[in-house]
């Protein structure tokens, strides 16, 4: 289900267009993880930490910028590709205003 037609600012292997974010989230994928919650305005990352964060996290990044896509589309990329799509995800992260933490 497509939320809009905004195009991610990177794409999935687009990683080293932001090279901070690259390293972090090569190094330290949950702490980079937290800091994409924390921008969806969630004080906790705890859905992060279980088998199928990065798949709903992708579709509530997805959901925020109305960006198109699909839950195959997410899926595939959070299990096959799970660094560079939390690359991905903080990289457009960091386009969205700041929120209140839910």
């Amino acid at each position: 289900m497509g939320y809009g037609t905004n195009p991610w600012v990177s794409s999935t292997f687009g990683c080293f267009s932001n090279y901070s974010n690259c390293l972090y989230g090569t190094f330290c994928p949950c702490c980079a993880a937290g800091k994409v919650y924390q921008k969806l305005g969630y004080e906790s990352c705890w859905p992060g930490c279980c088998a199928v964060g990065g798949w709903a996290m992708r579709d509530m990044v997805r959901k925020q910028g109305g960006i198109d896509g699909s839950c195959c589309n997410d899926c595939l990329c959070a299990y096959c590709c799970g660094c560079c799509t939390i690359i991905q995800l903080l990289n457009q992260a960091e386009t969205f205003p700041a929120q209140q933490a839910m």
